[in-house]
């Protein structure tokens, strides 16, 4: 059994699956053992609960504004007021536009999690996302993206991703895009027999080398490892 393994904050990373199939408690150990120096939950759903104890191990806003963005650990659950796809991409195009900014030699390592691609898919986010995609080793930045749908999700990130979670799908289109990612190495009885919170992981390595693993599933009874 290989060993499952972190990935590297900058490591360009797609979670997939439908709703309750497991992802976000993947997500939150991930997140929990990162090593980004700083992070950012994009959380529209206002949902995602991080390890931790809040205004301790990280602060929850509910505004794009105030004292509080300061902080190395946020997690951005918006206000009705400010909980639209135009305000989420504004978001993130500050926060990009923050690290391009900063000095190079005094960048931190910062991690940008989007909670639902869907949220920013709709206010037409596209552009920004592809660009925090491919630029995240100059400009010391990751993104981890989570979807339930894989139509949700920019062409340019899907191609430059280099470590894709899958759990189960709720639609074959997401499934056969899923397949294209394997470059036909899965297929849809892989997606479709998985154990309960089971997940497959695809890993790209320079030079076009892959390696395809399947997981079991993990045990959603440990909710706290503080």
């Amino acid at each position: 059994m290989p060993i499952l393994q972190v990935p590297d904050y900058h490591e360009r990373v797609l979670f997939l699956g439908d709703s309750g199939t497991g992802k976000t408690e993947l997500l939150r150990r991930f997140l929990y053992y990162t090593n980004a120096e700083r992070w950012l939950v994009l959380d529209n759903k206002r949902s995602f609960e991080p390890i931790g104890k809040p205004n301790r191990d990280y602060v929850i806003v509910s505004t794009p504004y105030g004292w509080r963005w300061w902080f190395p650990r946020i997690v951005f659950q918006p206000s009705r007021e400010y909980n639209t796809g135009a305000w989420g991409a504004w978001v993130l195009e500050r926060e990009y536009e923050k690290q391009v900014q900063w000095p190079k030699d005094k960048r931190e390592g910062k991690l940008i999690v989007i909670d639902e691609a869907l949220w920013l898919a709709k206010a037409g986010a596209s552009d920004t996302l592809g660009r925090v995609q491919v630029t995240v080793r100059e400009l010391k930045i990751g993104m981890w993206l989570c979807s339930q749908r894989t139509r949700w999700i920019p062409l340019e990130v899907k191609a430059n991703a280099t470590y894709i979670i899958v759990f189960p799908l709720g639609e074959e289109e997401d499934e056969r895009d899923v397949i294209r990612m394997s470059k036909g190495r899965l297929t849809l009885a892989d997606l479709r027999n998985l154990p309960d919170f089971g997940f497959w992981v695809i890993r790209k390595f320079p030079g076009g080398r892959m390696e395809i693993h399947q997981f079991p599933g993990i045990s959603l009874e440990l909710k706290d490892l503080s």
